[in-house]
């Protein structure tokens, strides 16, 4: 089966049911085991942006504790609850892997572990998505727990299964999106189109970052709707995705909001996206121009050094059919238009980074994997054809889940526990630095009834503004001010951190305790300085 350059029709499989159903449990307890360490591991966050993404479902677990009073003025009560715990993520980011991050928190208590358990969920649904998806294109078992033990393991370089980002979630919804996709060409039921449509809207209500690839799935969908002879792989249903204009408009009409509140409250991000350039995301920028060769070459190099295998499925895709080693298969058009449209996607925004390649990498897995079944069918007997594939995916999952494991769950900057004891009881706290928002976590994490105040250097106070009448009309009682690595932040981070460090003391504050962490460098530094108010 492995070895047999024609795949059965769409749907069909030479294999027993039992295997099927096998694999699924197999790759849903390695998608549980990967992510286990980062709940397990009794470890604050030490990413920036997973703190803010930890605090924001805070809001929504705060709203859930207080529906009547949210209810009756959401505007008002969200005012008023930022103005207390000012770390919320939804002015960039929609607001849906937040909600499922408020529903842990009343269930399982506020923590980054509540919070963990949450994106393990999405783990799994992405793992087990991925393997059906994997399994309708093989219509092997071994084949397709190989197939999802790559996306595992370029996945675990990220490295999004171990910290709260909203990656994984985001490609989960898309990926059930696909396997809807394709039930919807092949068979041609509106109800696994509306069910696209809805995964699909989860995904970007979850992260704009999944719309590259919707766009494939639409444009695809689109395309065979009204040329059913485009699809040269003859296995979709004769007049695949009914109702598609139906669908599509009300996948519009239902999207429109989030459309709104991007252009609305993202503008930022949407400057940055389109070429404008802001101080914090200077250090970001792929090249100068768009397109200068560097930055149409960026994630070709991206990935020959962090995904290569990319980059093989993609050169194998082309020469197999090309040579006719393969047919054409149904979900090919759709991952073909989905790699290009990502890649050009990613290119056109001016900012870069290891994640966004990895949803480059996503639709060429299966084409990496078809590879190794074509390989392993030249080289091995077919009785030990799925163990070697298997095996050599295995070997590259734990290859990629120990890198850099030191850094992830080990080495982490100041202890904000130890930060919050030694000004636990002074209600009006003001932290200035990058770590802002894993302090205002972990104060909201310890405060059911909101009796503290937190205030945000750099967000609710600027360089250029009067220090000591911020303090008095704010009734500040405790200060924590960050000392910033000059090769990690921003320039105005390093003036906010010189004007409280001089203008403190002579403010009635005094400086009790300097705490030492860790960034970026294999020893232990000063990092925090914590100030009180003199009675």
């Amino acid at each position: 089966m492995l070895t047999s350059t024609n795949y059965p029709p769409a749907g069909e499989s030479m294999e027993p049911s039992k295997y099927r159903v096998w694999s699924l449990a197999v790759v849903a307890l390695l998608a549980v085991s990967l992510a286990a360490p980062s709940v397990l591991i009794d470890k604050e966050p030490y990413n920036f942006d997973e703190a803010a993404f930890l605090a924001t479902g805070t809001y929504f677990s705060s709203a859930i504790g207080d529906l009547g009073g949210f209810l009756s003025d959401p505007a008002g009560w969200s005012k008023d609850y930022y103005k207390q715990y000012p770390a919320i993520s939804l002015r960039r980011h929609p607001p849906l892997f937040f909600l499922f991050e408020g529903i842990a928190y009343k269930l399982f208590g506020t923590s980054f572990i509540a919070a963990r358990l949450a994106l393990m969920s999405f783990t799994v649904a992405m793992s087990t998505g991925f393997f059906l998806v994997a399994h309708r294109y093989f219509k092997d078992s071994a084949l397709a727990v190989a197939a999802t033990l790559l996306l595992l393991a370029v996945t675990c370089r990220v490295p999004s299964i171990q910290e709260v980002w909203l990656d994984v979630p985001t490609m989960a919804w898309t990926i059930w999106g696909l396997l809807f996709w394709d039930l919807w060409r092949t068979k041609s039921n509106s109800v696994y189109g509306f069910a696209f449509a809805l995964c699909c809207l989860c995904a970007l209500y979850t992260y704009q970052l999944s719309l590259f690839m919707i766009v494939a799935m639409l444009g695809i969908a689109g395309l065979f709707w009204m040329w059913p002879k485009l699809d040269l792989s003859q296995s979709s249903d004769p007049k695949p995705f009914s109702r598609y204009l139906l669908v599509t408009l009300g996948f519009l009409i239902v999207l429109l909001p989030l459309v709104i509140f991007t252009v609305v409250l993202g503008k930022d991000q949407l400057q940055v996206a389109a070429g404008g350039q802001l101080e914090e995301y200077a250090r970001f920028s792929k090249a100068n121009s768009t397109f200068s060769t560097d930055n149409l070459l960026f994630y070709v190099k991206k990935l020959s050094r962090i995904f290569p295998i990319a980059l093989v499925g993609v050169f194998f895709f082309v020469l197999s059919r090309v040579t006719r080693q393969r047919k054409i298969q149904g979900l090919d058009s759709v991952l073909l238009a989905a790699t290009l449209i990502t890649y050009a996607g990613f290119t056109i925004v001016s900012s870069g980074g290891t994640r966004y390649a990895w949803y480059i990498v996503v639709p060429t897995v299966l084409w990496a994997t078809d590879c190794l079944g074509w390989i392993a069918g030249r080289i091995v007997p077919k009785i030990w054809q799925p163990v070697l594939c298997i095996a050599f995916a295995s070997l590259l999952l734990v290859e990629s889940a120990t890198r850099d494991y030191n850094k992830r769950f080990i080495t982490e900057p100041v202890d904000m526990q130890q930060a919050f004891e030694l000004v636990k009881g002074r209600k009006n706290l003001l932290y200035s630095g990058t770590f802002d928002a894993r302090f205002i976590f972990t104060v909201r994490s310890q405060d059911p009834l909101r009796q503290y105040h937190l205030f945000r250097g750099s967000v609710q106070f600027k360089e250029k503004d009067d220090l000591r009448a911020f303090i008095d009309k704010n009734n500040i009682d405790a200060v924590l001010v960050q000392l910033p690595d000059p090769k990690k932040v921003s320039a105005e981070y390093q003036r906010l951190e010189r004007k409280f460090s001089t203008e403190l003391p002579g403010l009635g504050f005094t400086k009790i305790q300097t705490l030492y962490g860790r960034e970026v460098s294999d020893t232990d530094g000063p990092m925090l300085d914590v100030y009180l108010k003199r009675p």
